[in-house]
C-alpha cells in the first residue's frame, strides 16, 4: 500500500489540474489536452473579470488566446459545448456518450410540435450561414427566423440538445 501525507497529496491536485510548476499545456493543442484530460470545462458567458473557460485556460494554457476556444469549437470542430449539468465544453471524441440525452430530447422535449414545425428552417438556415447566437439581433429580426416571438430561443434552447444543428463527428 502506498501512502502519501497531505502536501504530496495537494501538489498532486495540483498538478494533474495543471496549476502547478510550469505551463505544462501549450496552445491549441494544449487547449485540447487539458480539456480531454479533464473530462469538460464549464461554458459560462457571463463575463465580470473573464469568461470561465477563458480564465480556466489562461491560468493552464500558455499562449492561450479567446479566439482558440471559438476557432475549435465552431470553426474545426474539435470540441462541442452542450449541457452536461451546466453549459460544458467538450471533446468531439465523447460526442456518442450523449446519444441518450440527445434522443431524449428530440422524443420527449418541451414543445415539441412547433419545434417540429420550425426546426428544419433553423437547421436549414445554420447549415448554409454557420454558427447562429440566439441573442443577437440581427438573427433575432431576421423575418426567416422569428416565426413568433420567442419561437428562436426556445427552438435553439432545445433543438441545441438534440445534437440537430451540429455537425456529424467524423
Amino acid at each position: 500500500m502506498v501512502s502519501i501525507n497531505k502536501k504530496q497529496l495537494r501538489k498532486f491536485i495540483l498538478m494533474k489540474q495543471g496549476l502547478f510548476g510550469p505551463y505544462k499545456y501549450a496552445g491549441k493543442t494544449g487547449i485540447m489536452e487539458f480539456i480531454k484530460q479533464a473530462g469538460c470545462i464549464q461554458f459560462d458567458p457571463i463575463d465580470i473579470c473573464g469568461k470561465n473557460h477563458e480564465l480556466v485556460l489562461q491560468s493552464r494554457v500558455d499562449g492561450f488566446e479567446k479566439n482558440q476556444v471559438f476557432e475549435l469549437l465552431y470553426k474545426e470542430r474539435s470540441l462541442f459545448d452542450y449541457f452536461d449539468k451546466v453549459m460544458s465544453i467538450i471533446p468531439m471524441d465523447d460526442w456518442r456518450y450523449f446519444n441518450l440525452a440527445r434522443n431524449h430530447y428530440v422524443n420527449n422535449g418541451r414543445g415539441k410540435e412547433e419545434i417540429n414545425k420550425f426546426a428544419p428552417l433553423i437547421i436549414e438556415h445554420i447549415s448554409k450561414n454557420g454558427p447562429i447566437f440566439a441573442i443577437r439581433s440581427e438573427h433575432r429580426k431576421s423575418s426567416d427566423l422569428r416565426p413568433q416571438k420567442g419561437l428562436l430561443q426556445l427552438l435553439m434552447t432545445q433543438i441545441f440538445p438534440s445534437g440537430q444543428t451540429l455537425p456529424k463527428p467524423a
